[in-house]
């Protein structure tokens, strides 16, 4: 799954993708939790996710894992306070506990302005 040409244009953009869970019926998840995991690479001509190009740059870019929409759950799965660098694969996971969901959602934060390709492989939900 790839996000091509995602654009952030401002230190406040997001961008979500949704994963949609047994075809959009909820799933009861158990006492244990599931772990959602998923590994991700960001591609840029120009800068690194996180990085804005000025030298200055004081984000700590993020990846947010969300159960419905960000109404069940809402947690950081990944977070820095420098860039994650271009082309390399960042495997990112979190074991969510519950209640049941229908979907879960990946809400990418750079805290600058960024443009490049999101790329996302091997999503499982265990």
């Amino acid at each position: 799954m790839s996000m091509q040409q995602s654009q952030f244009t401002d230190a406040a953009s997001d961008l979500f993708v949704e994963v949609p869970l047994c075809s959009g019926a909820s799933v009861t998840v158990p006492s244990a939790g599931y772990t959602f995991s998923v590994d991700v690479l960001f591609q840029s001509a120009s800068y690194d996710f996180g990085d804005d190009g000025s030298g200055s740059s004081s984000a700590c870019p993020a990846v947010i894992l969300e159960g419905d929409s960000g109404t069940t759950f809402s947690h950081i799965i990944a977070q820095q306070c420098t860039p994650y660098a271009r082309n390399i694969w960042y495997p990112m996971s979190w074991t969510f506990p519950g209640p049941s969901v229908s979907k879960v959602r990946l809400r990418f934060n750079p805290g600058t302005s960024w443009f490049g390709n999101i790329l996302l492989d091997t999503i499982s939900i265990k």
